[in-house]
């Protein structure tokens, strides 16, 4: 499962990397995104990529109540072509969930232990450049008659960094595949199941965070910040 995520970078940064003409204003820095947050998301509907918001929680065009999102933050890439509310965007609706950083609790005991999981680099702004998870997006026509867009993140069984603190991760995907996930005309989902693979772990690290980000509300730059003393050491792909 992925539950919160981060997005700091620089929006010049965001138009360079992933080519998009602007980019939203999400109210500066997202430490600590969680679901029915906005989150960051390229798609292309056949005029290029273009970035914008989306809610977090799928709510398919069928729900009743915005609420079902909250039980759609997250696909299994193991069945995303076949579950109901997945099936249709997996086809049609693709996009990238721009992050820098994703979370996940490792269960010691009683306690919930909070990581953040970032590319790897040898300088901190190394490790803090933006990535793309694969998601899903849907629209869902409100009480008002307006259309509320929202998102998915796919997840795939974890690497073996992960898998020290969990048995799953977000489907991170490689800059070359980019386009063919958000090929509108590319309907052959066989060949996008391809993609839903863990990513390499060498190419990732992890850290101790303060268990401030273990609530939703906490938004501020202590939630992304390494944890101070022992227990704090970045642990590395590349060294396992």
């Amino acid at each position: 499962m992925c539950g919160r995520v981060s997005m700091l970078a620089a929006p010049e940064l965001l138009l360079q990397l992933f080519g998009v003409p602007a980019v939203p204003d999400l109210g500066g820095p997202q430490f600590n995104t969680a679901p029915s947050d906005p989150l960051l998301t390229i798609t292309n509907r056949g005029e290029g990529r273009q970035a914008e918001a989306m809610r977090w929680g799928l709510v398919p065009p069928w729900a009743k109540d915005v609420k079902i999102g909250y039980r759609m933050i997250n696909a299994r890439s193991e069945t995303v072509a076949t579950k109901n509310s997945f099936r249709s965007p997996f086809a049609k609706r693709r996009c990238l969930i721009v992050v820098d950083g994703f979370y996940e609790w490792q269960r010691e005991g009683k306690s919930k232990l909070p990581w953040r999981i970032v590319m790897d680099g040898d300088t901190p702004e190394e490790r803090g450049r933006p990535y793309a998870l694969a998601g899903l997006w849907e629209r869902w026509k409100q009480p008002d008659e307006s259309w509320l867009i929202t998102a998915t993140i796919l997840t795939t069984e974890a690497n073996a960094l992960l898998e020290r603190i969990h048995d799953r991760m977000p489907v991170i995907l490689p800059e070359p595949t980019w386009d063919t996930w958000l090929d509108p005309d590319n309907h052959d989902t066989d060949s996008m199941q391809d993609l839903l693979v863990p990513y390499e772990a060498d190419a990732l690290a992890m850290f101790r965070v303060s268990t401030h980000v273990n609530n939703a509300r906490h938004k501020d730059a202590l939630c992304a910040a390494p944890l101070a003393g022992e227990g704090s050491e970045l642990v590395r792909g590349r060294e396992l």
